[in-house]
């Protein structure tokens, strides 16, 4: 068995009813009136621990967007309570990240995110309007860190495809791309609040990678996801 918590974001902003969180450089009224969302998590995880047995060791985040960029900020900033995230459609958005250990990651990203670019910079669509670390970039830092090898091991199915990093020091990292993926939830809906309709994978599900991806980690996750479209 498992838990699944579902926070929201600290609101309203630039877009009415849309919740932001601090992920560092990103995003809305969370980010310019420094939330401490870090303590925010941490609050509720323990508040969750008092509530139910959970194991301590098995605690992971996930999120969409901003949600994914916060993630990153957890496995950066609260590494000694969250044992690996699942970030999709989102980078790392910390200047500083010095995790007290290394956290297995599996990052999901659309190759034609207009929002969050693969490559990094302010997406044609963006509603925050920030430059965005690109996921290369994100990848390689986590590979450094993690002490992974310099090549992956390549897994496609269908229209995505996923390479796998084995490590040294902690991890694994897996990077996740989808072929003329949007910025969408592989598996999920393809549209998003405005009706706007994006390529989303049918060939995989997220969450089902993700889950399979925790498991393997040595039992069933109790995630938090954090989620936001920017």
């Amino acid at each position: 068995s498992f838990i699944v918590v579902y926070p929201n974001g600290t609101g309203r902003d630039f877009l009415i009813n849309r919740f932001t969180w601090n992920a560092g450089l990103c995003c809305g009224i969370a980010q310019h009136n420094d939330v401490d969302d870090v303590g925010f998590t941490k609050a509720i995880i323990d508040q969750v621990s008092n509530q139910f047995r959970i194991d301590a060791n098995r605690i992971y985040a996930t999120g969409i967007s901003n949600g994914a960029m916060m993630t990153y900020r957890l496995a950066c900033d609260l590494s000694d309570r969250i044992s690996a995230i699942a970030p999709v459609a989102g980078t790392l958005m910390t200047e500083r990240c010095n995790p007290a250990r290394p956290i297995p990651v599996i990052h999901f990203h659309g190759l034609a995110d207009q929002n969050a670019p693969f490559q990094g910079g302010v997406g044609a669509r963006s509603v925050a309007g920030v430059p965005h670390r690109s996921v290369p970039d994100t990848i390689d830092w986590l590979r450094q860190y993690h002490q992974c090898q310099g090549q992956g091991r390549d897994t496609r199915i269908g229209d995505a495809n996923i390479e796998q990093f084995s490590c040294r020091r902690g991890g694994p990292v897996v990077l996740v791309t989808i072929d003329g993926g949007g910025h969408t939830w592989p598996g999920g809906q393809r549209s998003d609040r405005r009706g706007r309709n994006e390529y989303s994978s049918r060939s995989i599900s997220a969450s089902r990678e993700m889950w399979r991806f925790f498991d393997s980690l040595g039992g069933a996750p109790h995630a938090t996801p954090l989620g936001h479209q920017p």
